[in-house]
């Protein structure tokens, strides 16, 4: 975990940390998938603002490119999820 604050802005960085193989299989992806959906949603919790996704985690066969994550969190949520890319961020 990265904790740092710029200019005011508290920014955090959580890594959810699987390899190319985990991507392989189905089972394997499953439990990649859970993965990533249960850092979602404690990142929603701890009120995370923002939830930028990137590399492996970004998938469309993992979660659509970030949209599978959407039903996993509140329906009145406060967190944006964005595919991750720099631009995507930066713009965020």
């Amino acid at each position: 975990l990265d904790d740092v604050s710029y200019n005011g802005i508290r920014v955090q960085t959580w890594i959810v940390t699987h390899f190319g193989r985990h991507f392989r299989t189905a089972p394997s992806l499953a439990d990649v998938r859970r993965n990533v959906e249960v850092a979602a949603r404690a990142a929603e919790v701890a009120g995370a603002r923002v939830l930028c996704l990137g590399a492996l985690n970004k998938a469309e066969t993992l979660n659509g490119g970030g949209r599978g994550l959407l039903p996993v969190l509140s329906s009145d949520r406060e967190t944006c999820v964005v595919h991750g890319n720099h631009l995507t961020a930066a713009a965020v």
